[in-house]
């Protein structure tokens, strides 16, 4: 739940700059600004800035579980090579909890410093954690690798 209500903080945030600075720009485009800007429209912008800071974290980070054919041991080094060609680097290792964030700094910086993944192999099938667009991409080079080495 904290790391929910930090992450509806930072997309909060993150909309309001993007939204604020947009309007900046599309009113300074005008020869003269602000001259028919509506603030009635505040509320519009600040009811969508609050559910989309409400929703996106929901919809945009969890779990997945993927299924290996042999242990975690055996798969390791396919799974760091898979990490390493996606862009991210091993941040810590406890156990059998890996963690891996961005190696490119701007990617970070988009991504709002929420890239951490997270790798708990402690049963098969591995459980991985994080956003969810890098966990498909994770899946499918894992997939694939798996099916090349059934083959």
């Amino acid at each position: 739940m904290k790391k929910y209500l930090i992450r509806v903080a930072k997309y909060l945030v993150y909309f309001f700059v993007l939204l604020g600075t947009m309007v900046l720009i599309m009113e300074s485009m005008k020869s003269e600004a602000f001259k028919d800007f509506n603030p009635g429209m505040i509320k519009t912008y600040l009811l969508i800035g609050v559910a989309f800071s409400f929703i996106f974290p929901l919809i945009g980070f969890g779990k997945r579980s993927i299924h290996l054919n042999r242990t975690f041991a055996d798969d390791r080094q396919q799974v760091e090579k898979i990490m390493d060609a996606i862009g991210f680097v091993k941040e810590s290792e406890e156990g059998y909890i890996l963690n891996y964030r961005y190696k490119n700094g701007m990617k970070k910086f988009f991504m709002l410093y929420e890239d951490t993944v997270t790798i708990n192999s402690t049963e098969n099938p591995i459980v991985v954690s994080g956003p969810l667009k890098e966990i498909r991409r994770m899946k499918l080079m894992f997939d694939e690798y798996l099916n090349k080495s059934e083959d």
